[in-house]
């Protein structure tokens, strides 16, 4: 298919994302190894070519590639638009970091609209915590999300629920009881409950061969502690590294 401005698109969502052009062949391996084909393995030099001239033509299993690489789909990358490199923005932020920033247009802008839509506050939680599917996420990649449902969420108060969760896959090690004094310190999890049920806690080991662990809700909350065995009752899918949180609901 022609690029027209499909190279520069796809500079500037690989340069948000912080990726040189041999990150992304040496990422796109994996891509054709999950799908079994050579075709979607793309090299540096030949993305530097789409990037940068116009007159070139992207074939669709790299496009595919390219896509799921970047965890967008082909609407929103037709959407994008801003520099590049970002530098235009930097500029415009203040250099005090205690400003607060008013966000009007450029990359910052589309970022933000992006990971915080109009209707955030509009949605209904769930009534069960679940698995949110991006766009074309990549099978097997590091990062999950979900949104905290109504039901067992032991995070409430300090994350209620309707909040959107991005979990590290990678980032599964529970502290032992007692070693984490201050609670805002306590790492969060997502687990995975035999039933396949999602809950969102914290999480903390209660024995020495680690085949134990309780999940702690809040204080405040409505839940109770509960003991767990790690291999019988549920599974620990990651740790919580970021929330988004609903502050005002529609109506409320």
């Amino acid at each position: 298919m022609p690029v027209d401005n499909l190279g520069k698109q796809l500079r500037i969502v690989r340069e948000r994302l912080g990726l040189s052009l041999r990150d992304v062949a040496l990422r796109s391996i994996e891509i054709a190894t999950i799908r079994g084909s050579d075709r979607y393995q793309i090299s540096a030099s030949w993305l530097a070519r789409i990037e940068s001239n116009p007159e070139h033509e992207i074939g669709a299993h790299p496009l595919i590639a390219v896509l799921a690489l970047y965890q967008i789909t082909l609407e929103e990358l037709l959407a994008v638009d801003g520099p590049a490199d970002m530098e235009e923005d930097t500029r415009a932020l203040p250099r005090n970091e205690k400003e607060t920033t008013l966000l009007t247009q450029g990359a910052a802008e589309v970022t933000a609209r992006r990971l915080l839509p109009d209707d955030s506050h509009t949605n209904i939680p769930p009534e069960n915590t679940e698995m949110l599917r991006y766009g074309a996420a990549k099978r097997n990649g590091r990062f999950l999300r979900v949104v905290i449902g109504q039901q067992r969420n032991y995070l409430y108060p300090i994350v209620p629920s309707g909040s959107i969760a991005l979990i590290d896959t990678h980032r599964r090690s529970l502290a032992v009881r007692g070693d984490v004094e201050i609670e805002i310190e306590r790492p969060m999890f997502l687990l995975e409950l035999r039933d396949g049920r999602y809950i969102c806690c914290w999480c903390e080991i209660v024995d020495r061969d680690e085949s134990r662990a309780i999940i702690l809700p809040h204080p405040t909350g409505r839940w109770r502690a509960i003991q767990i065995h790690l291999k019988k009752d549920a599974s620990i899918r990651g740790q919580i590294v970021a929330v988004r949180i609903p502050v005002v609901r529609e109506g409320g």
